[in-house]
């Protein structure tokens, strides 16, 4: 293998470490990962260093122990290796026991160049630890890489109230079984009150089911490129997994409420992701005093309760009348089977003109939210709906 330039300068010049098992150590070449990071750490933990994973003639396999990671890029061979059908990187393998330390402020650990980094540990490789993202925790996923778990527990976790940024460019991302049969677990493990937030450009993935959390967990993604591709298959994600699309120049596309949002309603997605919350706004016309849906709210989750609070303005065709309501409504899933809890309580009504207001009624497992005008009149209404769930 090409030896970078530099590569065979002394230690604490060195910003290349070769990790190359089976092949013939001496300068910046290792066989052996604990001789590789006794120099890595000589170098000064927190510098800026890439390690260059080489597994074109053994198995590389960093082995149990606690590694400290800050600073420090592995990176697969540009031209990765055709001799692993799966994918044709690199691949890295971790084994069980082993666990990366990125503890501290804006910390960095990143994987890149065609390299595909494999969980074989019991417990987490990377454990968050900063609890509302001011320390900038962050991990980058670059150019064809991928995290896979393959023993049981995710490879990242962020536990209660804690928070992980990860970006991802060009093809970085989160593999499943989809790609690797040897996967049948999630990569993130997400708990009570913590958030793990995803940025992705140029080719980027979320295969499914490699997110899981508990009802409290939050997982944010974003894209910006219409070849990137973020599955809303996590099966065993309880919380909220919420993903918006900004590749195009009019519309965001966001997956939880299934609609596309003109790019003048942004703020209300990212509203939505900050509180947990729903939101949701549309219009329509009506020529009657029948209740006419205007909006659907889907139950995204069995077994909750969902409260919503709508208002609803409507003004005559004409101009020379108006009227708005503002109510709220309980309702519950429980088993798939959607009902209201009370009745419908008005929040407050202001008129110029006597229509019929908000309604809801229920679709299966669907909230329709309605609104009436009156006999003969021609009404446009515009209504939003904000929905918060236990």
């Amino acid at each position: 293998m090409a030896q970078p330039a530099g590569s065979y300068a002394p230690i604490f010049q060195r910003t290349v470490y070769t990790f190359q098992p089976g092949g013939t150590a001496g300068g910046a070449i290792y066989t052996d990962w604990p001789t590789l990071y006794a120099d890595l750490l000589a170098s000064g933990p927190g510098n800026l260093r890439t390690v260059a994973i080489d597994d074109s003639i053994g198995t590389a396999t960093i082995p149990s122990g606690s590694w400290n990671m800050l600073g420090v890029t592995l990176s697969g061979q540009v031209q990765g290796n055709t001799a692993n059908t799966e994918d044709g990187a690199t691949h890295l393998h971790l084994a069980n026991g082993c666990n990366f330390t990125i503890s501290g402020v804006n910390t960095l650990w990143s994987i890149a160049n065609n390299l595909t980094v494999f969980s074989g540990s019991s417990s987490p490789i990377i454990v968050a630890t900063d609890n509302d993202g001011s320390g900038q925790h962050n991990l980058e996923l670059n150019f064809s890489c991928n995290l896979v778990s393959t023993n049981g527990a995710a490879f990242i976790s962020v536990p209660a109230g804690k928070a992980l940024l990860i970006d991802c460019f060009t093809g970085g991302g989160l593999a499943s079984s989809d790609t690797y049969a040897s996967s049948n677990y999630e990569v993130i493990d997400i708990g009570d009150n913590a958030v793990c937030t995803m940025f992705g450009l140029n080719a980027i993935a979320i295969q499914s089911n490699t997110v899981r959390g508990t009802s409290l967990a939050t997982m944010v993604a974003a894209r910006f490129d219409l070849t990137s591709a973020i599955s809303p298959l996590q099966t065993n994600m309880a919380g909220t997994f919420a993903s918006a699309n900004f590749c195009s120049a009019n519309y965001v596309d966001y997956n939880a409420t299934g609609t596309f949002l003109a790019s003048s309603d942004v703020n209300s997605a990212i509203t939505e992701i900050a509180n947990q919350n729903t939101f949701l706004n549309a219009t329509v016309q009506t020529s009657s005093n029948a209740a006419t849906t205007i909006l659907s709210y889907g139950t995204p989750n069995q077994n909750q309760a969902y409260y919503l609070e709508v208002t609803a303005i409507g003004m005559k065709s004409d101009f020379s009348a108006a009227a708005s309501f503002k109510v709220g409504a309980l309702f519950k899933n429980v088993g798939g089977t959607v009902t209201q809890i009370g009745t419908t309580q008005t929040i407050a009504t202001v008129n110029t003109a006597v229509y019929g207001g908000v309604s809801f009624s229920i679709s299966g497992n669907v909230i329709n939210i309605q609104v009436s005008g009156a006999l003969t009149t021609t009404v446009n209404w515009q209504a939003i709906m904000t929905a918060v769930q236990t």
